[in-house]
């Protein structure tokens, strides 16, 4: 009696352990499609903004592109890269665990036919752009500096846009720029169910204000 009750705690712990385990690792594949929760559906309504839009839409998918395929070949070669324990040998074994390895590499097609959508809208851009319309390379030798200034530059253009947008399109372009500047601040590290409960109690008229302040700073030079 005693070793069927030790069996199934144990069945039970192998349990608990792939549920949080499997949490964990939805919750990275989740923040790497950040951006395409929080601003690739709002973007068709900015449209009468002028902003290089294609461009950071390419670039930024370009970067979920580069992540996506690293945290798939992670799951598949099920690599303990977040150093799980105890049970992450049983994790993998699991079906939910196979069926991250199919998700991971549905997402990579998708976020790849994203990318070249993107690529094909754009009409003209810098040489340092076109470098990296090689989707499989990165080639900017500073990259995060480079997704950075991209992000600031597209931020700055559709803050200027404030005042041609209203009703529900300038709700989005608020949620646009808010969701910017929180991926800017946290790329790697996004939080989707933080920032989605942030969104849905954010004052817009508060967040118009500090977008419009932030932009004369940026014009005087501060």
């Amino acid at each position: 009696m005693q070793k069927m009750l030790k069996e199934a705690d144990e069945k039970k712990q192998i349990s608990l352990s792939i549920q949080k385990y499997e949490k964990m690792y939805l919750n990275k594949r989740n923040n790497i499609m950040f951006i395409f929760k929080f601003v690739t559906p709002h973007i068709n309504n900015l449209m009468a903004i002028k902003a290089n839009h294609q461009i950071t839409l390419f670039i930024l998918s370009k970067k979920a592109y580069h992540q996506m395929r690293a945290f798939h070949q992670h799951v598949k070669a099920k690599t303990n890269f977040m150093k799980l324990a105890p049970h992450f040998s049983e994790f993998t074994k699991s079906s939910k665990y196979e069926a991250l390895i199919e998700t991971t590499m549905s997402d990579i097609d998708l976020i790849f036919a994203q990318i070249y959508s993107y690529q094909l809208d754009i009409p003209y851009c810098s040489k340092e752009v076109e470098k990296e319309f090689d989707i499989e390379q990165i080639h900017n030798k500073d990259w995060e500096s480079f997704v950075t200034e991209t992000i600031t530059s597209y931020e700055f253009q559709l803050g200027e846009g404030l005042d041609r947008v209203m009703g529900a399109e300038k709700t989005d372009l608020l949620k646009v720029i808010e969701a910017l500047t929180y991926y800017k601040e946290h790329s790697d590290n996004a939080d989707i169910e933080n920032f989605d409960r942030a969104i849905e109690i954010m004052d817009f008229e508060m967040q118009e204000s500090k977008i419009r302040s932030r932009l004369e700073c940026i014009l005087k030079g501060k």
